[in-house]
């Protein structure tokens, strides 16, 4: 899977401040770090996409969509040895199933193991409000615990947190 086309986040500096109760401004380079960071691991640990996104994967018929929210296949490429032979878009679509979506083959697509299939996907990016909250509590896990080297004793993800992303990277949301 990668990435091919990405847009930048939507989360505020203000908010995130905000969220993590700190009034001063003198810290904003590492906030801003921070939050960038807070937002490539939520996308990293439960491929749930904060942002339009397209990826490139390799597929086989039946194989799960890893990542969401509401992907959408935007073309089909097969492929001999590295070398494209074309489209075979309307070969192919994404299934509705228990928890997520599926490539499918249609009625009269083949697919044989001798042919790699690239799909392009893109989703929308979604932030439900559990998101924003576990991507800012990521930032401020990140901000807070940044130095390599601390006097003070780091602190592991709170449960709460590690139960969201758990709950996103089974597709059960």
């Amino acid at each position: 899977m990668e990435i091919t086309a990405q847009t930048a986040h939507g989360f505020q500096l203000a908010e995130f401040r905000d969220h993590c109760n700190i009034a001063w401004t003198e810290n904003d380079p590492a906030l801003q770090r921070s939050l960038d960071a807070g937002v490539s691991l939520w996308e990293q640990a439960t491929n749930w996409f904060v942002r339009n996104t397209t990826v490139s994967i390799a597929v086989k018929p039946g194989m799960a969509v890893p990542f969401g929210p509401a992907p959408v296949l935007t073309s089909m490429t097969k492929y001999q040895d590295g070398v494209s032979l074309g489209a075979v878009n309307s070969e192919w679509f994404l299934a509705n199933v228990w928890g997520g979506r599926e490539f499918c083959l249609t009625s009269t697509g083949s697919w044989s193991s001798a042919y790699e299939y690239l799909a392009s996907v893109t989703v929308a990016g979604d932030v439900r409000p559990d998101v924003k909250v576990a991507v800012f509590d990521l930032g401020n896990h990140m901000f807070t615990d940044r130095e390599g080297v601390a006097p003070v004793t780091m602190h592991s993800i709170p449960l709460s947190l590690r139960t969201l992303i758990a709950n996103y990277q089974l597709g059960g949301l």
